[in-house]
């Protein structure tokens, strides 16, 4: 099974708090992607005990076979879903941080003084009166307030969960979706599968795609902005036949409140493409940077 690419971080380097933050971010998605890979290598161990699995042929399984994979792979989901409920946590903790505080306005100029008043004369006697306070000076004008500085105020996810597959051509099909994320702000989600930022800003998007064709071909997956494919946003891989293959793709956009944002698939051939039989079989994740 592919890996992610990892960028190469040398021990010395400078980063803002939300650069940081979306290393964060990026480390949950690559944590995940782990993950769908370890719950996609049990699934194939079942279906080699039972002689299911394309391909590959395995002897006849004993009730004792049976009992003993179903064990292994009961253990094994038991601490993926500990895993899970770590990062949901890493997750929550993550998007409460606050990103970044404006500078503090200047202070407005200082009001000139008022003139002093009149000496009150000098007498032989009593003494002169004293003289009027000269009047106060006005007030300077209040210097500009600094830019206030927020958190991230729009993020969500759109997942898809249903096991299925989807029927490929040379013309860009939208990936269906059908599970948003738990914790989202200021998104729209749209079945099949279309998330609506509300505000309009600079964002970070991110793509993970994971399934199989029966056959050898080349299959590209984009991002579709208002339904139009983005070349910046793209990948196209050589798919052997029946061999898991991972989309990883992210980039940052400039959008406006309303766009519409999807994952479009295509391949060289007309054939099937089979989504992961467990955990995401592909998710497009949106965040607000400024």
């Amino acid at each position: 099974m592919s890996q992610a690419n990892i960028p190469n971080i040398t021990p010395t380097i400078t980063i803002t708090r939300d650069d940081a933050v979306n290393l964060l971010l990026s480390s949950i998605a690559l944590e995940e992607l782990g993950m769908s890979h370890i719950i996609n290598a049990e699934g194939e161990k079942i279906q080699y005990v039972l002689g299911t699995l394309p391909g590959v042929s395995s002897p006849p399984a004993t009730i004792s076979d049976l009992l003993a994979i179903n064990a292994s792979v009961r253990d094994t989901l038991r601490e993926l879903t500990k895993k899970e409920w770590l990062l949901q946590s890493k997750l929550e903790s993550v998007l409460e941080t606050p990103i970044s505080n404006g500078p503090i306005g200047a202070t407005g100029v200082t009001g000139a003084t008022g003139p002093s008043g009149p000496t009150g004369p000098t007498g032989a006697g009593a003494t002169g009166a004293t003289g009027d306070a000269g009047a106060t000076g006005a007030t300077g004008a209040t210097g500009v307030t600094g830019a206030t500085g927020g958190i991230v105020s729009v993020f969500g996810s759109y997942l898809q969960t249903n096991t299925g597959s989807i029927a490929l051509t040379a013309t860009p099909l939208q990936v269906p979706l059908d599970q948003p994320s738990n914790v989202s702000a200021n998104v729209t989600f749209t079945a099949p599968g279309t998330i609506t930022v509300n505000e309009s800003g600079t964002y970070f998007i991110s793509i993970l795609v994971l399934g199989n064709t029966l056959q050898g071909t080349t299959v590209t997956v984009n991002l579709a902005i208002n339904g139009t494919g983005q070349t910046s946003m793209a990948q196209t891989l050589q798919f052997l036949p029946d061999t898991s293959t991972t989309f990883a793709i992210n980039n940052y956009f400039t959008l406006i409140a309303g766009d519409d944002l999807s994952i479009q698939i295509s391949a060289t051939d007309d054939l099937d493409f089979f989504f992961a039989i467990f955990g995401t079989g592909a998710v497009i994740n949106v965040q607000r940077v400024v």
